[in-house]
């Protein structure tokens, strides 16, 4: 959110962005359930600096356990400025019994260049690097705004059950943006912000951001109630929504702000 306030000139140019819509292991010459820990970060051309998508210690592993199960990705926590190449750096390991028996599970490079993916909207590439197969698929996002979802619980129940996702009117799959299973349920305590997994989305000024919120209808059950609401992109700005689904009555909010701003000389 760094052009929240700043003058946006008539004619300002929208960049071009990228979603990180999956990262998944989709073979491995281990065992399943593997404990994988480490880091795949993106650097992109605003500053080529470190933004993590993916980041976990080794007390903190993600237990995957079959082929083709999703990485939980937190990140990025800005926008993606694509404006001629991105570049995926992955870095895991497999934890095994004993720090030295650990090995290196996948450790690669993934470059996104524009002139590789302007005739397409959703990009994959799969990897082959030392112990396993990671897919990356992504899709280019053109006019680009960054939109920053805040989800703030209103009433309900002490803890928050459900799945929250967001995806855009172009490109339909979904971004998980929260999951109680993962998290094991937010205490809603003062304030009532939900601690989201993700919470930037790029989305092209001529779509549509779409939030799908499913929330338990009764004490983690396993019933839910099922919510969408649609956001319109603006250069600058804020949108919110009140809704009541399931136990919990929330307040939807979409903070927008422009990704790139050219240097003034």
């Amino acid at each position: 959110m760094r052009y929240v306030d700043s003058a946006i000139s008539d004619d300002h140019s929208l960049v071009s962005s990228l979603n990180v819509l999956s990262l998944k292991i989709v073979s491995s010459d281990i065992p399943y359930p593997i404990n994988v820990y480490g880091t795949v970060i993106v650097r992109d051309s605003l500053d080529y600096k470190c933004v993590n998508i993916f980041r976990r210690d080794r007390n903190n592993c993600q237990q995957v356990k079959s082929q083709n199960e999703d990485l939980i990705l937190t990140g990025p926590t800005r926008g993606i400025v694509f404006r001629g190449g991105a570049f995926f750096e992955i870095n895991l390991m497999s934890r095994e019994d004993g720090d030295c028996n650990d090995r290196q599970f996948s450790k690669a490079l993934i470059d996104v260049l524009l002139g590789r993916i302007m005739k397409t909207k959703v990009g994959i590439r799969t990897i082959p690097s030392w112990l396993s197969e990671v897919q990356l698929v992504y899709s280019h996002v053109r006019k680009a705004l960054e939109a920053t979802v805040e989800i703030k619980i209103l009433s309900g129940p002490e803890v928050f059950y459900g799945k929250i996702t967001a995806c855009t009117t172009e490109i339909p799959k979904e971004i998980l943006l929260y999951d109680s299973d993962v998290s094991g349920g937010m205490d809603v305590g003062d304030g009532g912000v939900v601690q989201l997994l993700r919470r930037v989305v790029a989305v092209s000024i001529d779509e549509i951001l779409i939030l799908n919120v499913g929330a338990n209808v009764a004490d983690h059950d396993g019933n839910t109630s099922n919510c969408v609401l649609e956001f319109t992109p603006m250069i600058q700005g804020e949108d919110d929504n009140q809704i009541m689904c399931g136990l919990y009555s929330m307040r939807m909010k979409v903070i927008w702000s422009t990704l790139f701003m050219p240097q003034v000389r």
